[in-house]
């Protein structure tokens, strides 16, 4: 059989030409008394930590090409963040960043990242949660094991709905994308794809928390599923049917109900894969986009408005209006954050990554958070291939909806939660179109 030597920062690797599958995890739980991501309505730190949020990452293999996919616990990572992840991940690894993906699992139960300013976040922690997905990955190179591939799909409909239309359109696909042991058949690893919004907890949580992704993962690899690795998919207006409420015994509960729900689907699906095989090419191909934005005000305005509104909330005492102004806090912090670092002459720049799986499945990262019809017509540029939409990946950019829902408006299309307009809509979904085709 052939064979090819590699040296990885001093470890002598020799490799089959064939495919190979490594593994990495570790925790990234920041310290009590962090400002949460997610909600507006949260007006406390947290006060605790109820489950620990980790870093998984997870290398293959084959021949000379790779790809990396890094998950994260984390309500989402901005460009800068992600870049600075790719940077190490690349550097260490002697690979190109093309073949190296970041993404959230975008729980709202985390710690603030930097979206809405860098004085919001424990820079300390960012530091070391980098290092940790650094590291993460190089356990993961360093344990690289003969591996066979799966991909199997299930199908939920009872635990998502659209908050946006009543009836309207979900995803009910859970993709499963498995690696077992060549020799052993032993799970290696299993990536889940599944698109509904992880907000089981509300607002009043103030504990660290995975939400369901975290409790989808724990009960996959309890199942001997593997290292299990969640990718949020399509899943802008997209939340769960099971909601908690005021009681947060009760609403933990729920937590775990949906995650495992959710583990029991994947991993019937995972048993139900007939054929695992090896995988005989990786393809990964990265672009940079230009998207036109929305008018947004001037940054002098917006800096005396946020100035307002923090001396009007330290005088407030009813806990309904404190509410209502953090949110206009959260709009102007966001639109701050976007005209000081992001956009230029009315663009934002990002990223979409493609990456061809053999001849099995196909994966497309979008970076921010796509409504679910987004993900309908990509798929019909595809056809009968099989393709991951994994969002929330190698930068953070708001919402993106389809032009259908853009036109119809609401939340998930009002700026400074989307920020492009319907020409930057256009351009994005023909870049992404366009790069399913070329791969």
């Amino acid at each position: 059989m052939a064979y090819s030597k590699n040296v990885i920062n001093g470890m002598n690797i020799t490799y089959f030409m064939s495919l190979y599958v490594g593994v990495g995890k570790l925790d990234i739980t920041p310290p009590i008394g962090v400002r949460m991501a997610g909600y507006a309505a949260r007006l406390r730190p947290c006060e605790g930590i109820h489950d620990p949020l980790y870093v998984r990452s997870i290398v293959i293999r084959c021949e000379n090409d790779f790809l990396v996919l890094v998950s994260l616990d984390l309500a989402g990572l901005d460009a800068s963040i992600c870049s600075r992840i790719k940077n190490g991940i690349a550097s260490y690894l002697k690979l190109s960043k093309s073949s190296v993906i970041v993404t959230s699992t975008h729980t709202h139960s985390g710690p603030q990242t930097g979206r809405y300013g860098e004085d919001w976040a424990d820079s300390s922690w960012i530091d070391q949660m980098v290092k940790k997905a650094i590291s993460s990955t190089i356990i993961a190179a360093s344990d690289l094991r003969e591996a066979l591939m799966g991909y199997g799909e299930g199908e939920l409909y009872t635990v998502s709905e659209n908050r946006r239309e009543r009836e309207g359109p979900i995803d009910p696909k859970v993709r499963v994308i498995a690696f077992n042991e060549k020799d052993s058949g032993c799970p290696i690893a299993t990536l889940v794809n599944f698109s509904m919004h992880p907000v089981v907890l509300r607002a009043n949580n103030t504990l660290i928390s995975a939400d369901y992704p975290g409790y989808l993962c724990n009960y996959l690899e309890k199942w001997e599923g593997g290292m299990t690795v969640f990718l949020q998919g399509t899943c802008g207006d997209i939340r769960p049917k099971i909601l908690g409420g005021e009681d947060l015994d009760e609403s933990f509960k729920r937590v775990k109900r949906v995650g495992k729900i959710l583990a029991a689907e994947a991993l019937k699906t995972r048993e139900q894969i007939e054929s695992f095989q090896e995988c005989k090419l990786i393809r990964a191909k990265s672009i940079e986009i230009s998207l036109n934005i929305m008018e947004l005000p001037p940054l002098s305005n917006v800096l005396s408005e946020i100035k307002t509104i923090e001396d009007k909330m330290r005088r407030l005492k009813d806990t309904e209006e404190l509410m209502k102004m953090n949110w206009k806090l959260y709009v102007m912090r966001r639109v701050k954050f976007l005209l000081e670092k992001r956009i230029h002459n009315g663009i934002i720049s990002s990223t979409l990554t493609y990456v061809k799986l053999g001849d099995l499945v196909n994966l497309l990262t979008l970076p921010g958070e796509p409504l679910v019809r987004v993900g309908f017509k990509l798929r019909e540029v595809i056809g009968s291939k099989r393709l991951v939409i994994i969002g929330y990946s190698n930068d953070y950019i708001g919402y993106i909806p389809s032009i259908e829902d853009y036109r119809k408006g609401g939340y998930e299309a009002t700026p400074p939660w989307c920020i492009i307009n319907e020409c930057g809509i256009k351009e994005l979904m023909i870049q992404a179109s366009t790069l399913l085709k070329e791969v």
